[in-house]
């Protein structure tokens, strides 16, 4: 089975987020939000992407990411929330480890790198 995602016309992306999402045992939207930089452009601030998520028992919940900006090698950061916290928001993002370089992959058959990401 083949699915498709369609826009309806040119789509120009300015800015991305690490979004999450609660719902409730019925499926329905109970609790949401955004980790990200309101200010930024397709060409400066800061951009959150390959988030990742986990909950505890207690409903705390950490959203780790992968965040790019124009002056910086790509560094990973997290936010968190507690369960008694106001819906809708996290804590503050926090970078646990700053990028330091650029990644590069070779695969074996390849006398050339792939690229740079």
């Amino acid at each position: 089975m083949h699915k498709r995602l369609a826009f309806p016309g040119p789509v120009t992306v300015t800015r991305t987020a690490a979004q999450w999402t609660k719902l409730n045992t019925s499926g329905t939207f109970a609790d949401g939000g955004r980790i990200e930089d309101l200010a930024a452009t397709a060409t400066s601030g800061s951009w959150y992407i390959y988030p990742t998520i986990s909950v505890n028992s207690n409903d705390d919940v950490v959203v780790g990411f992968t965040k790019l900006d124009g002056t910086s090698y790509p560094s990973v950061g997290y936010a968190f929330r507690y369960g008694t916290d106001p819906a809708g928001t996290m804590q503050d993002p926090v970078i646990y480890k700053a990028g330091e370089d650029y990644y590069q992959k070779r695969l074996w058959f390849r006398k050339k790198p792939l690229g740079r990401l």
